[in-house]
């Protein structure tokens, strides 16, 4: 096998040892822990800055982090790629250095980063952490957001059959009024509009049904003098006798 092979033959590391190798590899330092701590002390004060120097730059479109504790060395690359975007941020001189201070200082940051390959135990932690605990969480609250969307696409079925029922019992009882004279109420397309205007014509309605009620008074009288004739004016207790008394009043 030449030797140009051997160096394309993958290596099997398991996620959580991955950051020890790296170091027992010898491809960052021990302290790397202490001098990416130093290197975040820098981005407290640099990120604000960064973020002004860029209002057009959206952070939640990027998937940059509202903190600069959670930057990293990729967000880092992101932000010196969208300063080297802009006109007034990613001008050089004749020697090919960035005039912008923002954009100097972001760069010595890059460079921290690089030196002794910090930036890889960093990527290494943050793989370890983003597979072990982000990524089940949020397949958790997808199947929770699954779940909530599959009972309120059920919720807004039986609402929307419910709503189709309402409609019928009301254009029901709209027939229902029209025999009493009442137009107001019709097909239920716009119930606001027939309510407010049935309401208005609520006296004439009542009047009309009080004039053809009244024709039910000597019926009522007929049944009164029965009752006294035939039960010497008591009623019998299983009829409700106290209503027609009630009826006669109301006419």
């Amino acid at each position: 096998m030449a030797s140009g092979d051997a160096q394309n033959i993958p290596i099997d590391i398991h996620l959580g040892q991955l950051s020890d190798w790296i170091v027992t590899r010898r491809h960052c330092p021990k302290d790397w822990i202490v001098n990416l701590q130093k290197i975040r002390e820098k981005l407290a004060v640099l990120y604000p800055a960064v973020l002004t120097a860029l209002p057009n730059l959206s952070v939640e479109t990027e998937g940059l982090p509202q903190l600069a504790s959670e930057l990293t060395y990729l967000h880092c690359k992101t932000l010196s790629q969208a300063l080297a975007d802009t006109t007034e941020h990613g001008g050089k001189n004749l020697l090919g250095q960035y005039q912008s201070s923002v954009m100097k200082d972001l760069a010595e940051v890059l460079k921290l980063y690089e030196k002794d390959s910090i930036y890889l135990a960093e990527t290494a932690q943050v793989l370890y952490r983003n597979i072990t605990y982000d990524v089940p969480f949020l397949k958790k609250q997808m199947q929770k957001l699954d779940q909530t969307a599959a009972e309120l696409s059920k919720k807004r079925t039986d609402s929307l059959k419910s709503a189709t029922d309402f409609r019928d019992q009301y254009q029901k009882e709209c027939a229902s009024l029209h025999r009493w004279g009442c137009q107001a109420f019709s097909s239920g397309v716009d119930i606001r509009d027939e309510l407010l205007t049935g309401a208005k014509i609520l006296p004439q309605l009542y009047d009309n049904i009080a004039t053809k009620t009244a024709v039910l008074e000597k019926v009522c009288r007929y049944v009164e003098e029965f009752i006294t004739a035939v039960h010497k004016g008591e009623w019998v207790k299983d009829q409700s006798g106290k209503s027609i008394f009630a009826f006669i009043y109301i006419i």
